[in-house]
């Protein structure tokens, strides 16, 4: 069962229902882009459980987001950024409690007064709160939505979701709309530490650029490719093709930011075929969800 809201070109075989021509896109953001460190989008077509992704492009500000958005249908794109912040938080700050309603909330503040907020709001709390989680962000031993600094995802948050709340899209599980465009939470780093542990694959200049990374992100690129998400620890069977052209621009971008849209693309293609998104039953819609193919209820 799809959990998208639309229907899609699909045959019937031994093997049940299979999808034919889904577009997947897998975009890894940023809060600032520009040359130096643009938004990246990888491009995919779904037939069956083959994910082919067809091309990277770079988008050096946000025009090239926007327009994805606004872009015709059907498609679903997984973005690597929170798509909503913990519940409590949005109590103590008085925010409303439906998820359109507070990011829109959010989005009328300009950059540095939503900064502000968060910093005076961690600054009043006593060690060990000073950055709330959502439920989705230990299970998936991910970063508080509420980081500023280092990885700024809460500067995403604020530069991505009220322009995504600006839209009919529908936002699984922040918004269900009957739109044939649909958008999910990914997050890279699920895939990578299930494939190659913890070990350090990006480097943010290019003397950290070491042999070993540039390594690890090859391992990573050639595991993706040949594993998918169809190992034996991994509830699905996706197979994900990737030229020699792609591999290699993979392997060479010391950001990792290619690598990290691919997996974006092959996360949001697993989630496409699971019973209503994988989600768990229970699931705090105005906070969001990560795809999580390896998460064990």
């Amino acid at each position: 069962m799809l959990f998208l809201s639309y229907s899609v070109c699909a045959t019937s075989g031994e093997q049940g229902t299979v999808v034919v021509g889904m577009r997947i896109y897998g975009i890894d953001f940023t809060s600032a882009p520009r040359t130096a460190k643009p938004i990246v989008c990888a491009e995919g077509q779904l037939d069956g459980r083959r994910l082919e992704i067809e091309r990277l492009t770079s988008w050096k500000s946000f025009e090239g987001f926007e327009e994805l958005l606004i872009s015709a249908g059907p498609w679903l794109a997984g973005v690597d950024f929170p798509l909503g912040q913990p519940a409590e938080l949005a109590r103590l700050l008085g925010w409303p409690a439906d998820w359109q309603a507070y990011v829109m909330a959010v989005g009328e503040m300009d950059r540095q007064a939503f900064v502000q907020r968060l910093e005076a709001f961690s600054k009043s709390q006593p060690a060990g709160r000073k950055h709330l989680f959502r439920k989705t962000d230990r299970v998936s031993a991910a970063c508080s939505p509420m980081m500023i600094y280092g990885v700024p995802v809460a500067k995403m948050f604020f530069e991505g979701a009220p322009r995504i709340a600006r839209t009919s899209i529908n936002v699984v599980p922040c918004r269900r709309t009957d739109d044939d465009r649909s958008l999910v939470e990914t997050y890279p780093a699920l895939v990578a530490r299930h494939l190659i542990g913890k070990t350090s694959y990006k480097a943010d200049s290019r003397k950290n650029n070491t042999l070993d990374r540039q390594s690890s992100r090859a391992k990573l690129v050639d595991r993706v490719a040949k594993l998918g998400l169809g190992d034996s620890d991994a509830p699905a069977d996706i197979r994900l093709e990737l030229s020699d052209t792609l591999r290699d621009a993979c392997v060479e971008d010391m950001t990792g930011d290619l690598i990290d849209s691919v997996i974006c693309c092959l996360l949001a293609a697993w989630c496409f075929l699971q019973p209503d998104g994988g989600l768990p039953e229970t699931v705090d819609t105005n906070e969001g969800w990560i795809v999580n193919p390896f998460q064990r209820e």
